[in-house]
């Protein structure tokens, strides 16, 4: 197997849309455009198959059906093919519509199997008792099972009808309260080693990210640490080429000011939220503040037209005094 496809399907595939590019050359470019297009998808929809990204293959699973309805209406125009070469292609066009059939119905089960584990029977019984009030049932496998699919413990709450904090008590009660992933260093490390190997130079973050998408949540910190012994070098390679930001001072008050919209300020933990109407709006803030606290000594901008009359209100008054 190839990615789901059997390897003689994969290499006809391959064979035949590199063929009929080849043959066609540049005598019909939509023609040779489309049959390369078809084979970047059906590439495509393997690749996301094997990783379960069903958000990805509902895009190209309209990309298919298209596919597959050019491909039908080829067969329907060489529906009586008058030689060899033509029989030859036209059993071509028929394997094509068995792979791209295969891929679709691949995805209509991976959607009902993700659409019945989303759609698991919430009803929550009363365990009745002697006295008081009704206690809510909440079976433990449910819960686990729930969890296991990715869901957060909130999520879960308002899948179940109850309290963020009914649930708590009832992890406590199951010894269920972590919410990291039970999993030992040893096969952590083959779990990395395998993301490793299909993503050479996937760092921290990507790492996590293809974790979670195999349902496994770690400590960031834990998932440092086998990298730095899965991948030392990498590691080295990346932080070499990470951007070290200069210390950021200034000699006194008032000696600098910077002046901006939105979060471009965000490294110097500066986070603006406000609304500026043009030009005019943004002199008259500027204004405000100097009335404020004083003239600045510079101002510092980007080359937005908006900040034009702040710099010629600085010029001004640096010429007055």
């Amino acid at each position: 197997m190839v990615n789901g496809l059997t390897f003689y399907s994969y290499v006809f595939l391959t064979a035949f849309c590199i063929h009929i590019v080849a043959v066609l050359g540049n005598n019909d470019e939509d023609l040779r455009d489309y049959f390369l297009s078809f084979l970047s998808v059906t590439e495509r929809t393997e690749q996301y198959l094997s990783l379960r990204l069903l958000d990805l293959l509902e895009y190209y699973q309209r990309h298919l059906e298209g596919h597959l309805r050019i491909i039908v209406a080829f067969i329907q125009v060489l529906d009586e093919p008058n030689n060899q070469a033509g029989e030859i292609f036209m059993e071509s066009l028929q394997q094509l519509v068995s792979i791209v059939s295969g891929q679709l119905r691949r995805i209509e089960d991976l959607s009902a199997f993700e659409e019945s584990s989303r759609n698991i029977n919430t009803h929550v019984p009363l365990l009745l008792q002697t006295d008081g009030r009704p206690k809510y049932f909440i079976p433990k496998e449910q819960s686990e099972r729930l969890h296991s699919y990715g869901l957060a413990w909130t999520d879960i709450a308002n899948i179940l009808h109850v309290s963020e904090r009914k649930l708590y008590r009832r992890r406590q009660e199951y010894g269920i309260l972590g919410k990291y992933s039970r999993i030992s260093d040893s096969e952590l490390d083959s779990v990395i080693i395998n993301i490793l190997n299909s993503t050479p130079n996937a760092g921290e973050k990507l790492v996590i990210g293809s974790l979670r998408s195999r349902n496994i949540h770690l400590q960031r910190w834990r998932i440092r640490d086998r990298l730095n012994v899965l991948d030392p070098i990498g590691r080295a390679v990346r932080r070499n080429n990470a951007i070290h930001r200069r210390t950021y001072n200034v000699q006194e008050a008032n000696h600098l000011w910077h002046i901006d919209t939105n979060h471009k300020l965000i490294s110097w933990r500066f986070v603006i939220f406000g609304c500026v109407h043009m030009a005019a709006t943004s002199l008259e803030f500027f204004q405000n503040g100097v009335r404020k606290f004083g003239l600045p000594l510079r101002v510092r901008g980007d080359h937005g037209v908006e900040s034009y009359d702040v710099a010629c209100y600085m010029i001004s008054s640096r010429v007055k005094e």
